[in-house]
């Protein structure tokens, strides 16, 4: 039989707070030397959130209680182990059923006593609060800094991220309007994933987003953003209506380059005899 220490850190947490997973451990073994705990082994779950129970240290010491091999369960601070209150009492109620002691160095917990049961409500509910707070938060950050124009996820295909800003990316720049201007001719995503190397998937998804026009989402509605635009609104435009359902395309194609107004790169389009063209770089 032994304890068992459980320490965790969010990337974030251990970079603006110093929770190391070692500190933490230090202190855990100094707890359980001085309170005459026994061995005890350290689990961790480094830079994983205390959001839900789906851990994988965590996990291990369930079930290691549920093999009734741990004595007691130390965390230096509730939130540790958890930041919802619910799941605190639910792991509470399976180590007292396992008869396996609960301790909280900060808290001082004694799950023994009406008190103490009062005090890891109440540090729990805290716990639950500020993860909330935080939550809340980081939505009203990720809100106002869109209503400013910023991109705040990570920079589309097309683009870099400079100081927290889009810019445009010159190599990957040019073939997006390249994608454009195929489109608009009438070529398939298939037919531009063949001309410019870039998946027909990626394609898609780029050709639909409005970020190239120098706009930001934010939830379904498009915000005037702060960077500086890839493909003008006519090209844009041209590239959607040739992607409306029921559009049937030409049986004739213009033989010749192919060359965008924007960036001034070209493909081959050549009639395959079908009704669809051919591309070529």
């Amino acid at each position: 039989m032994l304890s068992v220490g459980y320490c965790r850190v969010s990337t974030e947490e251990q970079a603006n707070e110093g929770y190391s997973i070692e500190g933490q451990a230090d202190k855990l073994r100094r707890y359980a030397e001085l309170h005459d705990l026994g061995p005890i082994r350290i689990i961790d779950d480094p830079g994983i959130s205390g959001r839900t129970l789906n851990r994988p240290g965590l996990e291990e010491i369930r079930e290691l209680v549920r093999q009734r091999k741990v004595t007691a369960v130390v965390v230096w601070r509730l939130d540790r182990i958890s930041r919802t209150i619910s799941d605190l009492w639910e792991l509470a109620e399976e180590f007292d059923s396992a008869g396996v002691a609960f301790h909280s160095l900060n808290e001082s917990i004694d799950l023994s006593s009406a008190t103490g049961r009062l005090v890891f409500t109440f540090m729990g509910a805290l716990a639950q609060f500020y993860r909330e707070s935080l939550a809340e938060n980081v939505r009203l950050g990720l809100d106002q800094a869109r209503r400013e124009g910023r991109h705040v996820n990570r920079a589309k295909f097309g683009y870099r991220m400079v100081d927290g800003s889009l810019v445009p990316d010159r190599s990957e720049a040019e073939s997006v309007r390249l994608m454009f201007g195929l489109r608009a001719a009438g070529a398939s995503l298939r037919e531009i994933e063949a001309a410019t190397g870039v998946k027909y998937s990626t394609v898609s998804s780029i050709l639909r987003s409005r970020v190239y026009l120098g706009e930001i989402p934010h939830g379904v509605e498009y915000l005037p953003g702060i960077h500086e635009p890839i493909v003008e609104e006519h090209l844009w435009e041209s590239a959607q209506r040739s992607q409306l359902p029921g559009r049937r395309r030409s049986r004739h194609f213009l033989a010749g380059r192919v060359r965008c107004g924007l960036c001034r790169r070209s493909a081959t389009v050549k009639d395959n005899g079908e009704g669809r063209p051919l591309l070529f770089r």
